[in-house]
């Protein structure tokens, strides 16, 4: 990188032209993502000396022992790293050593993150690749750059965001792989997941085709773009969330290096978390199932088939329930039936409330109706795991077009394999 837009005498950068047509008569300054033209406003720059500790383990009244020169350049969307390449002869000059964007970076207060005691002049700046820890030149230049840095981080964070306004949810039968972070990041939206060096992360992705694609949309999605350097994961505590790829170690656009036994299903209960976030996240509606009819099961293996409309909630079925057993002599009070939904894997059982509607929630399991069921309790009566949702504890293997058949096979071939699953006696309510 040579100049950097400097006057050879000045120990300013100027500024880039405000006049947004002039960017847009450059094609080079349209955003990718969005095809809209942007202009890249300069905000600060300064010396800083980049700080290394040759010790990780050193107590805390040790100071850092090696210093490198570096000149930090901040623009409204991207961070520069760079190291004087300059003379006396050929003016100020500088090799790029880092650009980074900042909406994947971070900013710490220096003390808690390091554990230890440093000059008041430090300052953390976290990216994908590594973590940087610089000594400004001043305690009121740290409190610049902190303040900056942290200004245009939400700034950009926060445009990423609205990136995924009106998405589509994904729908599909999600699988994990493990990983490994390789640096620290640190979340600074709700929607990211914090990671630790060396800590395992599941990266969620699915199958198509026979491949394995990390992330929740192929090439051919319109979402793929802003999202290609990003990927959703499962940290070790369950949390779903989403952090910059190159955080963790290994080519996951490559998934042939990786045995079919690295790769297992998503439990139900946090497949169905991620579609929660991904529903707040895109706000959007997911697009309500033609059905008419819906099969209630008990413990006993036997289920009912109700009559179901775009309006029929938790309620009515339990009416229906209540109905069919005045009719068959069952003495229930109708105050104790209750409708709850279970998945197969035994990761999902919740109790619907009464106002819920049930073709909405049909709709919300997507590709995993199959693997959740509608089960009918009396509260106050110990009753048995029902036998057809028992946990299938087989991993990830074979033909990933056969394993997922079951989930993603025609609605009539689905019904014929519930037909199989279900052979006990049934009514109609």
């Amino acid at each position: 990188m040579t100049d950097l837009g400097r006057k050879p005498s000045g120990s300013k950068l100027h500024h880039a032209p405000s006049d947004p047509a002039i960017h847009r008569i450059n094609p080079k300054n349209r955003d990718p993502k969005t095809h809209i033209f942007k202009t890249r406003m300069f905000i600060h720059e300064g010396a800083v000396q980049k700080v290394v500790f040759r010790n990780a383990n050193a107590n805390q009244s040790e100071l850092p022992q090696e210093y490198s020169d570096r000149y930090l350049i901040l623009f409204s969307d991207v961070a520069i790293v760079a190291v004087s390449a300059g003379n006396v002869l050929t003016g100020n000059k500088f090799k790029l050593k880092e650009r980074i964007n900042l909406e994947q970076c971070w900013v710490a207060d220096a003390e808690t993150f390091l554990q230890k005691q440093v000059p008041d002049e430090t300052f953390v700046l976290g990216t994908p690749k590594r973590t940087y820890v610089f000594l400004a030149q001043s305690v009121k230049e740290r409190n610049t750059w902190e303040k900056l840095l942290q200004q245009r981080i939400a700034v950009e964070k926060t445009k990423f965001l609205q990136l995924w306004k009106s998405k589509t949810v994904p729908d599909a039968i999600f699988i994990k792989t493990p990983a490994k972070s390789r640096v620290e990041y640190q979340a600074m939206d709700e929607n990211e997941l914090t990671l630790h060096v060396n800590e395992d992360i599941n990266v969620i992705g699915f199958r198509e085709n026979g491949l394995w694609i990390p992330g929740f949309y192929d090439t051919l999605n319109p979402s793929y773009a802003f999202t290609k350097d990003w990927l959703p994961g499962v940290n070790s505590m369950g949390k779903f969330g989403w952090f910059p790829a190159e955080c963790i170690h290994g080519n996951f656009l490559d998934n042939k290096e990786k045995c079919v036994d690295q790769f297992s299903y998503v439990p139900v209960a946090t497949a169905l978390q991620i579609k929660h976030k991904m529903t707040e996240l895109t706000n959007s509606q997911i697009p309500l199932k033609f059905l008419t009819s819906v099969k209630i099961h008990k413990a006993d293996g036997t289920f009912r088939t109700c009559k179901l409309n775009e309006a029929t909630t938790t309620a009515d079925i339990i009416n229906h329930l209540d109905k069919h057993n005045r009719l068959t002599g069952l003495n229930i009070e109708k105050d104790r039936i209750e409708l709850w939904e279970e998945s197969k894997d035994g990761s999902v059982k919740r109790k619907h409330k009464q106002s819920e509607k049930i073709l909405e929630i049909l709709s919300f399991w997507g590709e995993y109706d199959s693997q959740i069921s509608f089960v009918s309790r009396t509260r106050g009566v110990k009753e048995g795991v029902l036998d057809t949702l028992s946990v299938d504890s087989t991993q990830f293997e074979g033909s990933p077009e056969i394993r997922r058949g079951s989930h993603t096979g025609s609605p009539a071939g689905r019904s014929s394999s519930r037909k199989e699953s279900f052979k006990k006696s049934s009514s109609f309510c």
